[in-house]
Order: C-alpha cells, then structure tokens, then sequence
C-alpha cells in the first residue's frame, strides 16, 4: 500500500494583504500529480485544510477543487479537521464528499472507535487509520479544574485524557492491517516554525512521543509546520509541515509531502519513508541593507529577487522618514514587507520638563522619540495645526 501524508494546507492565508490562491491551488495540483505518477492508494492530510473557521468562496473553492483532484487519481481521501478548520462544517459536507471516496474525521465520535477507519484499496489491501481531530484542551480540562487545582495537575488530566484516547483509538488495529494513526496535535518533542496559532500550541498541552501507540506502523501529525521526524516512538512518527512556506520565519525551510510504501506487519524504518520537496510554493526571503546597497542588490541578482514565485522582506537600514517604503517598493514591487532598522547612534534617554512646549516642539520631540529624521513631517504637522487654529478660532 502506498501512502501520501499532507497537512497544514491553511487555504485563505494571505502574507501582508496578498492572496496566495493561485499559489496553492498549483502546490495542490503538484500533490495530485505525485499521487498519479506513485500510483498513491491512501492520502492522508491530517489537519488545517483551511486557515480560518469561516472560509472565504475562493478558499473553499480552492480546497474542495483540491480534495477532489487527489481523489481523481484513483487514490483515497482521508482528512482530519485541525485547530484552523470549523468541525461543524466539515461535518455537513461528510456525506457529499463520501461519495468521491473523501473521508473527513472532523470530531471525536462518542463511540471512539467509529474515528477509526478502514479502507481497501485495489489490491485487497486493509488499512485501518486511527483518526484525531483537533481536541481543545478547553474539552479535556474542566474549568473547574483550572480554577481549583493546580498547574502541573490540570497539564497531567490533559495528558492521561489524551493517552486514554489514543489507546481506544489503536484498539482496532490487527496483525493482518496496516495501522495508521493520523491526529493533528502538539508534540513536545516537536520544532515550531513561528507561524503556528501559539494560543493553541502550548507546553501545558503537549504529549511525549512514547504516549502515542506502539501498535501504528506510521503516525501522520499535523499542527505543526516544520517537516520533521520525532524520535523514540515505536513507528515512524512524522509531521509532514505545510506544503508551502506560511511566513518569513519558515523562509529556510523546504516544504514537501511524505510518501511510503508499507504492509501489514511491517515495521517502517525512517530511510523507507521519501521526503518528496514541492516546488510550485512560492520562496520566501529577506534582504537588508540601506538604499544604495539595495540598489547594488538589485543589480546583482535583480532577476533572481524579483522572478515570479518570489515574496521578499526588505529590512532598510535607515532612518524613517516618509516615503521610504514606496521608495523600496519601486525597486523592489514584490516586498510583501518593509521593514525600517534605525541606523541612529544610540543616545541616552534625558527626562525633559514638557511643560510649557509649544506643539511644534512637542511634536519634533516625539519624532524623536520614534527615530524619525523627515523635516517634511514637522513641516506638514506646523501647516496642519495652523489650519485647525484658525478653524477654531473662526468658530
């Protein structure tokens, strides 16, 4: 059987106000084409399909399009909802999308093992994937409890109640099936890339590698963006990472999907599983330097920085003033961010008597403050309270 593991797709996601649509609607054609060119049985994306609970038309667009396509290659669907997906929608949509054989997971059943699935492929072969969706910690931990016990208790409830879980959820796995085990969740042992929703990615609710069953030939996680391997559980475990780079922070990172060849009673071993890289994502990156470096930048590696499939920070090592960050964007239309570095000697800060300053010096003091040097902005705030004087005084 073989077996495609995607997650953190986060559809709707914009960088700086710029719509990445039609990037990721190619970086999900580009999966589609791995599954047909692998021959994939299974695809398992566990988690963040979409990047917001309320997704715009274009972004359901994008993913429904997108599942659809995966199945069109003759592979199976299985998707779990995350910390970024509405359950509740995805739940509505379960039966419709059953029908293309996709099936979505999207909340804990109260019956635990419903969430885990089987699935046949061509072949005959059996699989069985243990499905957890995204569970707040709000589900497991009483609030009660967070106001009467104590820290290391209530992060000890969230763990045993998650142990308990997994365990109920691996309980179908057999010697003749291959056993997966899909949850989309934060692992201590984990590397967060900076674009993971911290409010939800916290220590207190972390679980350890061993907690996770021994019995699953492969654990396919989602939560968190970093393609990464974690070590010491019975199986392979593996966070497969966004198929694209989400923010500046991931910019050195290369995005991809794991693809493995398993059977029942199989045990994986890490150099079975192909990291494969995807190349349609757009490439993030920072430059820095002050207007002539940037410019001498530009015509150096002028067609690299500024090929299409490029979003760049620009870190501007100069003074503030206005105007500068169209002046960078001129030079450089694909700054998604500028970013303006003072390069201003440090002087120590002298308490002053305000008292008694007239607007213009208040005002020059406070640009100061902030490191701006642009005698045009005090010249348009004079001009500015001259006419609301008269205004006032008029009236």
């Amino acid at each position: 059987m073989k077996v495609l593991h995607t997650s953190d797709w986060h559809i709707g996601r914009s960088i700086r106000g710029k719509s990445r649509n039609i990037e990721q609607t190619s970086v999900i054609a580009e999966i589609a084409e791995l599954c047909e060119t692998n021959e994939i049985d299974l695809v398992l994306i566990a988690g963040d399909i979409f990047d917001h609970a309320a997704p715009s038309a274009r972004a359901e667009d994008t993913a429904y399009k997108g599942l659809l396509s995966l199945a069109a290659t003759g592979a199976q669907v299985v998707a779990i909802a995350g910390n970024h997906d509405n359950a509740i929608r995805w739940s509505a949509l379960k039966p419709i999308l059953k029908n293309s054989n996709i099936v979505v997971v999207s909340e804990l059943a109260e019956e635990i093992d419903q969430n885990t699935i089987d699935i046949t492929t061509k072949s005959g072969e059996v699989a069985k994937v243990a499905c957890l969706p995204w569970i707040s910690q709000r589900r497991l931990v009483r609030a009660a409890d967070l106001m009467n016990v104590s820290r290391a208790e209530h992060q000890m409830n969230y763990r045993n109640g998650m142990q308990e879980i997994l365990k109920r959820l691996a309980e179908p796995f057999t010697a003749d099936t291959v056993n997966l085990m899909m949850a989309h969740l934060a692992m201590s042992e984990g590397t967060l890339d900076g674009s993971e929703r911290k409010a939800e990615t916290v220590i207190d609710y972390c679980l350890d590698v061993d907690q996770l069953p021994s019995t699953a030939q492969y654990c396919a996680l989602g939560h968190y963006h970093k393609r990464q391997r974690l070590q010491g559980g019975a199986g392979e475990v593996w966070y497969s990472g966004s198929p694209t780079q989400l923010n500046f922070g991931e910019q050195s990172d290369i995005q991809g999907v794991n693809i493995f060849e398993v059977q029942a009673g199989q045990v994986l071993k890490q150099d079975q599983i192909v990291q494969v890289s995807l190349n349609s994502g757009y490439q993030l990156r920072t430059i820095s330097g002050n207007l002539p470096q940037l410019e001498s930048l530009l015509q150096e590696k002028g067609p690299d920085l500024l090929s299409e499939g490029v979003f760049l920070r620009v870190n501007v090592e100069e003074p503030q003033r206005t105007g500068l960050a169209q002046e960078v964007r001129e030079l450089f239309p694909n700054a998604v961010a500028v970013q303006t570095l003072s390069t201003m000697i440090e002087e120590p800060q002298i308490a002053r008597d305000l008292h008694g300053l007239d607007p213009h010096d208040l005002f020059s003091d406070y640009l100061k403050s902030k490191k701006v040097q642009d005698e045009r902005l005090l010249s348009l705030f004079d001009q500015l309270y001259v006419e609301a004087s008269n205004e006032t005084s008029a009236t």
